[in-house]
């Protein structure tokens, strides 16, 4: 997973910063970046030293691999809806082609 865009990564960040399931991860933020978080101070943070980056950057991977693993838990439950459930057809193939194309595929 790569964060080459500021706008993206901040995206990711601040919304998820406020949700009450990210504790832990939010905790090692603070300790790095310190604990203000309001996304201008985040900004700063971030950019004023590669160490500050590295820590939103491993944030917002942490969040997006758990949030990942539990839609593949919900695709592949039993009794999930049909909707939900991961489909294996032609356009799946295509778009996860593109994905690892592209660099995003694990």
């Amino acid at each position: 997973m790569k964060f080459e865009s500021p706008s993206l990564l901040l995206a990711v960040l601040y919304s998820k910063l406020a949700l009450t399931g990210w504790d832990p991860q939010r905790h090692t933020l603070v300790a790095e970046i310190g604990g203000d978080l309001s996304l201008p101070s985040v900004e700063f943070a971030m950019l004023s030293s590669e160490r500050s980056w590295e820590a939103v950057v491993d944030f917002c991977k942490e969040v997006i691999s758990q949030k990942e693993a539990a839609e593949r838990m919900r695709e592949e439950a039993v009794n999930a809806h049909p909707l939900r459930r991961r489909r294996g057809g032609r356009r799946r193939r295509e778009y996860a082609a593109r994905l690892l194309a592209l660099g995003g595929g694990g």
